[in-house]
């Protein structure tokens, strides 16, 4: 009697264990589709992101987080955010060890960037500079620079510093352009702004002006 009622039990337990199994499996399942969605979001992956939320509803419609990162993803699918890696995010994410440089062109300093942009990001980043001032400026313009453990965008400023150059970050391209040039375009932009629009006279001027036009005897 006593084996009989053994046995019920561990029928019964493994019952229950079976019955369980399936609805936990489940429950696992739902958790790894809406992390895995959380992940695609962060990741800008929108399509996805979206097709895994609305999986996770499906088996939970109350599931509050995924119904809020549903309407997030599909108001990003509909206005796109701008994108964050672009050249300057980049060029701040690869830190330089090592900058040392006595008496070098700026021409130098730029091609030493380029070559160590690549090697540095395994070949991931390419930093083309591009140098809009003299060519005299940039083959005979020398620095002497000692910098350590820096972001490459903090290298960067520091060589417009020391050579008077404004760095700006392009899609594919470093752009460097001497201060007093940038300067000056700005200056033509704003004084281009400024400039007053010609004077326009009212039809009652017009009319005023004729009238007394044919008075005068000497018109």
């Amino acid at each position: 009697m006593k084996n009989i009622i053994t046995s019920l039990l561990a029928l019964l337990v493994a019952m229950v264990f079976v019955a369980g199994t399936p609805a936990e499996a489940q429950q696992q399942s739902v958790q790894q589709v809406y992390d895995q969605a959380v992940k695609d979001f962060d990741a800008q992956n929108f399509d996805a992101a979206k097709v895994g939320f609305q999986k996770v509803l499906q088996s939970r419609p109350g599931y509050v987080y995924a119904r809020n990162y549903l309407a997030k993803t599909e108001s990003a699918l509909k206005n796109p955010p701008p994108p964050t890696d672009t050249l300057e995010t980049q060029l701040a994410e690869i830190v330089v060890p090592k900058f040392t440089f006595e008496d070098a062109t700026l021409g130098d300093i730029l091609r030493y960037l380029t070559q160590k942009s690549d090697e540095l990001s395994g070949g991931k980043v390419v930093a083309n500079f591009i140098y809009k001032g003299p060519p005299a400026d940039r083959d005979n313009k020398a620095l002497t620079l000692n910098l350590a453990n820096l972001p490459m965008t903090e290298v960067i400023r520091y060589v417009g510093l020391q050579t008077g150059t404004r760095f700006t970050y392009e899609k594919y391209a470093v752009v460097g352009t001497p201060v007093d040039q940038a300067v000056e375009k700005t200056a033509e932009t704003q004084e281009a702004s400024l400039e007053p629009a010609p004077a326009t006279k009212s039809i009652f001027q017009e009319r005023a002006e004729k009238e007394a036009a044919s008075k005068d005897p000497f018109k």
